[in-house]
């Protein structure tokens, strides 16, 4: 599933085993983004994340129904990445709904559309699903990405919250 954009520089399709490497850059730069932004966040290492990154990633090409990574691309290089899957919800009026668990775009490449170009993919999924939701988290304090969600119209309806325990002990 590869598709072309209207001004044919920027494809989506599903990731490739071959794709890991680069996706993997992606994924530890957006840690280190919520590592920055939010102390519950914080990195042990890059060596230790890029481990885990990649054991994650091995996992996901060994068991691909469980879940879905579009990467988005030009000629050069994959600019970004979104990473959901199928949720069941028995008790609720959509039984199923997409959650998007990460999605990320290479600094040099936002605020250009490409984010709403996978969140637009993922749209089509849905549909093509006859799932009618989009459920995902959102680090307030990332407010390049609150914003993005903004204008997407996603709505707050529930918080995600931590507590430290030293703070409670």
């Amino acid at each position: 599933m590869k598709l072309k954009f209207s001004d044919n520089s920027i494809w989506i399709r599903k990731a490739r085993v071959e794709d890991v490497n680069q996706i993997v850059g992606l994924v530890l730069n957006l840690y280190k983004i919520h590592s920055r932004l939010e102390e519950a966040y914080k990195i042990k290492s890059d060596t230790v994340c890029l481990s885990h990154i990649k054991k994650d990633l091995r996992k996901y090409f060994k068991k691909p129904k469980t879940r879905t990574i579009l990467v988005c691309g030009n000629d050069e290089k994959i600019i970004g990445f979104a990473d959901f899957w199928i949720e069941r919800r028995n008790c609720y009026i959509y039984d199923k709904a997409i959650w998007i668990y990460e999605i990320h775009v290479d600094k040099n490449y936002r605020r250009k559309g490409v984010a709403t170009r996978l969140i637009k993919e993922i749209a089509r999924i849905a549909k093509r699903k006859r799932i009618k939701e989009i459920d995902l988290t959102c680090v307030p304090k990332n407010k390049e990405s609150s914003k993005f969600w903004r204008r997407l119209k996603a709505k707050t309806i529930s918080v995600n919250a931590v507590i430290n325990i030293k703070d409670i002990l």
